[in-house]
């Protein structure tokens, strides 16, 4: 299998408000080494604030290392919007849809964004293939948590990207969602795709190929 994503000696480090005299900068990550295959279901786990959500932000590409390198598929990270629209998918938490748009809407935006002329039939496309294609026409307020994060994963997936980054996919579902969300994200990997999940649940991350646990800003 290739090398989807690696890192090589990552460093991210964060400037201290001027009020914290406990030192200059904050040392989020100390020099990260991994590799993740293609068509990896890959888990980060370990405790509030070492530094999993940071890392999540480099490999896809929203932030920049302080030093360090990151490789997709051998070659050093284009840090910019284009590499992300083409290459990486979202899928966050919160689910971090726009309220005043419809569920269609929703899942069309990154399509928009990368000029897709048949970005309505697409979306409506990815929409049937989460189940939801009779909610094409609500509006986040008017869906449920496990509704909302199956639009987030049919905008993420609508690009057709090849690696996709999730931050606790699961966190604000009942268990039975989580499940389903879980199953959704695993089916991603039969189509060679290489999926990234942070998750506090040691439960999930068991159900992972691979687990790498962070302390401290370190992979143990």
């Amino acid at each position: 299998m290739a090398i989807a994503l690696e890192t090589v000696d990552l460093y991210k480090q964060f400037k201290r408000p001027r009020v914290d005299r406990s030192g200059k900068y904050l040392e989020v990550l100390k020099g990260i080494n991994m590799k993740v295959r293609e068509g990896e279901f890959l888990s980060l786990t370990g405790p509030s604030g070492c530094g999993k959500t940071t890392l999540l932000q480099l490999l896809g590409a929203l932030d920049k290392p302080s030093s360090g390198k990151i490789l997709f598929y051998g070659q050093e990270f284009n840090m910019n919007s284009n590499h992300r629209l083409k290459n990486i998918g979202f899928i966050f938490q919160n689910y971090q849809l726009m309220p005043d748009l419809s569920a269609l809407e929703n899942v069309m935006i990154t399509a928009w964004l990368k000029n897709t002329q048949q970005a309505k039939s697409r979306a409506m496309e990815m929409l049937c293939d989460m189940g939801i294609a009779d909610r094409a026409k609500h509006r986040p307020a008017e869906l449920s948590g496990g509704e909302q994060q199956r639009i987030a994963i049919a905008r993420a997936l609508i690009n057709d990207p090849r690696i996709i980054l999730a931050d606790e996919p699961t966190g604000n579902l009942d268990p039975e969602n989580g499940k389903e969300i879980m199953k959704l994200l695993k089916s991603m990997t039969n189509e060679n795709r290489t999926v990234i999940m942070v998750t506090h649940s040691s439960a999930l991350a068991d159900s992972t190929d691979r687990i790498l646990k962070l302390e401290n800003g370190e992979l143990t």
